[in-house]
């Protein structure tokens, strides 16, 4: 949330957009995470299905579950792209191995992903708690 908010266009920050989209299929955890962090930075946050946002020039960012938290796996293209149509980035937190079986965020027009290597059998201890990995996509 916060490199998609650092990375807002000069026209971003001066009309003000301060309006952060999560899919509510999200973990738990990550949308406390969220909240917590957005407070301190002014970010509005909204919080609804991904099929039912409607986005405008006063949101910067959005986020989403991939695979879901439910455990669906879902076609996220035509939400990126409506997305990129107002400048909008899109994050995805994803789990690293169902990208072996999965087409990669990348493909339908993920700007950053996030996720952890735990699963992959890592420590505790291995690069913090445990390591995770942060691509993104360069222009």
């Amino acid at each position: 949330m916060i490199m998609m908010l650092n990375a807002r266009s000069r026209a971003s920050v001066k009309a003000g957009a301060n309006k952060f989209f999560i899919d509510d299929d999200m973990f738990p955890q990550t949308i406390d995470v969220i909240r917590t962090r957005s407070k301190p930075l002014g970010i509005e946050l909204i919080t609804g299905k991904y099929t039912e946002i409607i986005f405008n020039e006063s949101f910067f960012g959005a986020l989403v579950q991939y695979p879901a938290a439910s455990g669906q796996v879902r076609d996220y293209k035509s939400f990126t792209e409506m997305a990129h149509a107002t400048g909008t980035l899109v994050g995805v937190a994803a789990d690293l191995i169902s990208l072996a079986m999965l087409v990669p965020p990348g493909e339908w027009g993920a700007d950053i992903v996030v996720g952890s290597s735990q699963r992959m059998g890592l420590p505790m201890g291995f690069g913090g708690p445990h390591a995770g990995f942060l691509p993104q996509k360069m222009n």
